[in-house]
């Protein structure tokens, strides 16, 4: 019964002290609260249990979704949809654990990406971000971001605007500015000439005003 008991136990110790770093990670190796320098290759490795433990890094492209209040030139707020594709360089990744930890992605990427995505959009009007200019505003958010992570090992593949909703100002401006620029004078004059009709046709008492070129007053009669 013993016997059994300490070979249960041995079988337990050999499991619990193996690990399989699988395809698009690295292991990063802390022996007595010390992290190696060198990182552990994809495989099954074992560790001593009792001194050792072995961190998994993803180093596949990874994606994160952001939904940012981004400013623009003019001074308006546009919500946007955002995806940052970055990926970590395998030889980095004892580096990162040691200096930055497993959270990376909320102590260093997202605040890097807010500050980057800041300071480029604020240079570009709403509008743009919505025609040919927001592949010009993505590299430049793409380059600002690798200027600063790459060193500490992270490569920024790409950031993709998904979606733009532009504010409720902006859309009545185009509004206004569309219908002004489709109003011609004989337009104007049409109208014109459209209200008289449907006042002539009003069996209500009223004075209007005008010099026959210019938009009408119309008043009640007792005014």
């Amino acid at each position: 019964m013993k016997r059994n008991v300490t070979l249960l136990t041995i079988i337990v110790i050999l499991v619990s002290s193996c690990t399989v770093i699988r395809q698009g990670e690295v292991g990063v190796k802390r022996r007595l609260g010390k992290i190696d320098p060198v990182y552990v290759e994809q495989g099954p490795k074992g560790y001593n249990l009792f001194t050792t433990t072995i961190l998994k890094v993803p180093t596949r492209s990874m994606n994160i979704e952001v939904k940012p209040d981004l400013p623009s030139k003019e001074g308006l707020t546009i919500r946007s949809e955002i995806s940052i594709l970055y990926r970590i360089k395998p030889e980095a990744a004892p580096k990162i654990v040691q200096n930055i930890g497993l959270n990376y992605e909320s102590e260093v990427i997202l605040p890097v990406f807010r500050s980057a995505s800041a300071d480029i959009t604020a240079k570009f009007l709403a509008k743009d971000m919505h025609s040919g200019e927001r592949g010009q505003i993505e590299s430049a958010i793409r380059k600002q971001m690798t200027e600063i992570l790459e060193p500490r090992g992270f490569v920024i593949d790409n950031v993709l605007m998904k979606s733009i909703r532009l504010p409720e100002a902006l859309a009545v401006i185009k509004a206004n500015d569309t219908i002004n620029k489709t109003l011609t004078p004989t337009i104007l004059k049409l109208r014109q000439i459209e209200a008289f009709k449907s006042l002539s046709n009003s069996n209500n008492s009223k004075l209007i005003i005008t010099d026959g070129k210019t938009p009408f007053l119309s008043l009640p009669e007792k005014f």
